[in-house]
Formats: C-alpha cells, structure tokens, sequence
C-alpha cells in the first residue's frame, strides 16, 4: 500500500468537515437536498486545489433566473474516506465552503481519496 501521509501533509491546508453536513443527515426541501445542522466538526490539514490552473479555480458563469450563478470546481486529496455526499468542507485560509460533489476511492492500494468539491456564488 502507497502511504502519502507525507504529501498530504506537506500540501496541505487548515480544512474543518462539518461531520453530519452530508447526505447522512438532511432533507429535501423543493427538489434540493438541504443539510441539517451539522453535529460536529473535524479539523485537517489536507491539499485542497483547484481543477483548472494552479493559480485560478475554474470559474463557469451561467445566468439564472434568480440573477448570476458562478461555480467552483475543486479536488480535495484526503486521508478521510467514506465521506458522504454534500459534506460541507470549510477552508480556513478563504472561508469558504464547498460541498463533496464526487469520490475517486484510491484506498485498495493507498491512503487516499479523493473528493470532487464545487462552489456555488451569487
């Protein structure tokens, strides 16, 4: 098995999981899963970097109804698995929140999974 425990450190950035934020505790509300309370939180520090370039996170623009959409496609490198979908993941360094879109589980040969992450902003 591939340990990337030092990778992952060495890239790493103050991430918190909100424990319960996911599919594991929320509800429908009009077609869209709302997540309930989260119960807990997790503290990391794990390589959290954008799809597109090194220096910019692919930003695609789209016009809704309700006015300008942008979203945010990121990949989360993480010694934590089974994280459900739609766990909310705070970086500390921005503020920002991102929800687990899609997982590649590389755990059958190493420690690490990694999570597709988007960011939906007004």
């Amino acid at each position: 098995m591939f340990d990337f425990s030092d990778i992952i450190q060495e890239l790493g950035i103050p991430l918190v999981i909100h424990i319960q934020s996911g599919n594991d505790n929320g509800h429908f509300e009009a077609g869209e899963w709302v997540s309930d309370p989260s119960t807990g939180t997790k503290e990391v520090n794990e390589p959290l970097l954008p799809s597109g370039s090194l220096f910019e996170p692919t930003a695609n623009n789209s016009q809704e109804s309700g006015g300008q959409l942008v979203l945010y496609d990121m990949y989360w490198y993480s010694e934590q698995s089974n994280i459900p979908m739609n766990t909310v993941v705070t970086d500390r360094n921005t503020g920002k929140d991102y929800k687990v879109a899609n997982a590649t589980p590389y755990t059958s040969y190493s420690t690490v999974t990694i999570y597709g992450m988007k960011r939906v902003e007004n």
